[in-house]
């Protein structure tokens, strides 16, 4: 049984990892890497961690202000974006609904920052970069008969095929 290295998410034998502490959670491959980038990547996965709480709590926000002091850009933009959406929702329960209803910007920042993945367009809006011409036209594509009635399809017989233990017989000649 192996352990789950809290930095790459990769599960190794115990063996690769340390002692005591957060040693004990690091495996040794990630515990090579410097510490500045050992540091972003645990408060990176403490950010995306708020957003799967089912409620960010004021402690909860609370961190995130000390995490947007941060002197790594990357966990300082992504945790004062966190703590915008906490304010505004904190609730889990269809927080992005909720921003997509209401606070669109916030919910384009998300997106941008891969918080989310990109909503599809809805299928009542027109797709603005087709336009149909006799070119367009996949159907001629596919069909490329001017007139299905010439079109002779044969009948299925429905006499029973052979078994395969007839098969194997008059293959060896035994009856």
């Amino acid at each position: 049984m192996g352990r789950g290295c809290i930095l790459c998410g990769r599960w190794r034998p115990s063996e690769q990892f340390g002692g005591r502490g957060p040693k004990s959670r690091i495996c040794r491959k990630c515990r090579r890497m410097p510490k500045i980038e050992q540091q972003r990547l645990l408060r990176l996965g403490e950010i995306h961690g708020f957003l799967e709480q089912s409620n960010i709590s004021k402690k909860n926000i609370k961190r995130l202000s000390t995490l947007e002091t941060d002197a790594i850009t990357e966990v300082a933009e992504l945790a004062s974006l966190v703590k915008r959406i906490a304010v505004a929702q904190p609730r889990r329960r269809r927080r992005w609904k909720w921003l997509w209803r209401s606070q669109r910007e916030l919910l384009q920042e998300a997106v941008k920052a891969r918080l989310i993945d990109p909503l599809p367009p809805r299928p009542t809006e027109p797709d603005n970069d087709f336009e149909w011409s006799p070119e367009n036209d996949f159907l001629e594509d596919y069909f490329e008969l001017d007139d299905f009635n010439d079109v002779w399809i044969e009948p299925r017989s429905y006499e029973s095929e052979p078994s395969s233990a007839s098969i194997c017989r008059a293959l060896t000649g035994k009856r």
